[in-house]
């Protein structure tokens, strides 16, 4: 009996620990999350990417008049012509183009959650069942306003999907570009950020190309043409004339080679085209035109597969290996034979004080006041014996003295006489200055300045005496 009652003694001892730890105040239990709560995009970006649909561009009223289907534009007036040093020569088509961007996606993205467990602000396309940031962008009715649409919905949202997917996109970031025909067209250059790069190397990373036209300027009509376009003209400019395509070509061409940009996409946000160069430019390959509707595959889903091509990642679409001479080949060019009729004349620059290399003692006869060192004084003073100009002192004033002898027998009204500023001003001449010291070089130069009065006075002496002459037999 007494060992049942020390069991239940001990029993009810443990149990005090716990009443002691139990309050009235104590909060409850926190309660499970709502399952109504909509994931976001991050949580299963494999099922988000395929069903994504980026939102449906409504133009302005005060856009213009969209050609008819199956109608072109005629309305894209690029400023391109004809260059020698475009060695595009054909296009063709990526096979299965859609199949294979879908199945890659599939394939890569992951359907576990990535990313954190905050809504995204750079993911902003809508998809079914997934809670994205809202983002509004007004009705546009000009190129730039359609390039806000690309940037901030697809563009935007597969730019921070390559992100989360692969490290190396952290560097790379968006940068919206335009030149001269900025009113028809523009591109948004997908790169390493060059205020974060530290290695020179990352400058020639790859790089993608996203140009952006609109829906009136380059028709569904024209984006097909372009995606079918076989060949691109060779030729000089007095026998190549570009069609509307073949200046767009020659624009994505220019662009791409400019920015070192392979991989590269057309869109009028209602459109896409997907394409490459191959490694010098001579080739192209491009997909069928992607309506922005697309649901098999989505466009979120070609730009992901297009993306990861461009940044050569394992598994992604890789450029054809063809045979093409090397980009500073040009033997086949025929640069100096090409005659070009509209060109700026550009005249060189003058020469600048900042150019003088000081390597020449001769004076100079430009008006810059710049000598090239094969200038024939320069040479001349090489060659020329200074034997009879050999340094020696010269009596004080003799200089001041030659000057004013020959002015007396020059052929104009005197000069006035000078004055007493002008008398003390001439004492500090650097002649002077350098005859009254035993420098060589002050000495040299003036005694070879005096010798030249002398020679000068003598040839003028002589012509005096001939024009004296000639009128005495008048």
């Amino acid at each position: 009996m007494s060992e049942v009652l020390y069991n239940t003694a001990g029993a009810l001892l443990s149990y005090i620990p716990y009443f002691l730890s139990t309050s009235p105040t104590s909060p409850a239990p926190a309660s499970p999350p709502d399952p109504s709560a909509l994931p976001y995009a991050s949580h299963n970006l494999r099922h988000y990417v395929a069903t994504a649909i980026i939102p449906d561009m409504v133009l302005a009223p005060t856009a213009q008049t969209v050609p008819e289907a199956g109608r072109k534009s005629h309305l894209n007036h690029l400023k391109v012509q004809h260059e020698s040093y475009r060695v595009l020569e054909s296009m063709q088509r990526i096979g299965g183009f859609g199949a294979l961007a879908r199945k890659f996606s599939e394939r890569i993205l992951p359907a576990a959650p990535i990313g954190g467990e905050k809504i995204d602000p750079d993911i902003t396309v809508p998809a079914p069942g997934y809670e994205v940031f809202p983002r509004y962008e007004r009705p546009p009715n000009k190129v730039q306003n359609i390039v806000a649409w690309v940037s901030s919905f697809p563009l935007g949202t597969i730019h921070r999907i390559m992100q989360l997917v692969y490290p190396k996109a952290l560097k790379y970031d968006l940068t919206p570009q335009q030149d001269s025909d900025g009113g028809l067209i523009q591109w948004i250059k997908w790169a390493p950020d060059e205020d974060i790069i530290t290695e020179s190397s990352e400058l020639t990373e790859p790089a993608m190309t996203v140009f952006v036209q609109a829906p009136w300027i380059l028709s569904e009509q024209d984006l097909k043409v372009f995606a079918n376009t076989p060949v691109f003209p060779k030729g000089s400019l007095s026998t190549v004339h570009y069609r509307s395509v073949h200046r767009l070509w020659g624009k994505v061409y220019d662009i791409c080679s400019r920015n070192r940009s392979h991989h590269f996409v057309v869109t009028t946000y209602w459109g896409w085209v997907f394409g490459a160069f191959s490694a010098e430019y001579t080739r192209a390959w491009v997909s069928e035109v992607i309506p922005s509707r697309s649901q098999e595959p989505t466009i979120l889903q070609c730009l992901f597969y297009w993306f990861a091509s461009a940044l050569r990642r394992p598994r992604s679409w890789k450029i054809p290996m063809v045979p093409e001479p090397l980009q500073d080949d040009y033997a086949g060019l025929d640069l100096l034979q090409e005659q070009h009729t509209v060109r700026s004349v550009f005249v060189a620059p003058p020469p600048s004080e900042s150019e003088w290399t000081a390597r020449s003692s001769a004076r100079s006869h430009t008006a810059s006041g710049i000598i090239s060192d094969d200038d024939g004084d320069t040479v001349i003073n090489v060659l020329v014996d200074d034997s009879e100009y050999k340094p020696r002192r010269i009596p004080e004033g003799r200089s001041s003295e030659g000057v004013a002898e020959w002015q007396g027998k020059m052929l104009r009204a005197p000069s006035p006489a000078p004055s007493d500023a002008s008398t003390a001003t001439s004492f500090a001449s650097t002649v002077r200055d350098y005859a009254e010291t035993t420098r060589v070089g002050g000495s040299w130069m003036h005694s070879r300045h005096t010798a030249i009065v002398r020679d000068s006075l003598a040839t003028h002496q002589e012509v005096d005496e001939e024009e004296e002459g000639d009128r005495m037999q008048a």
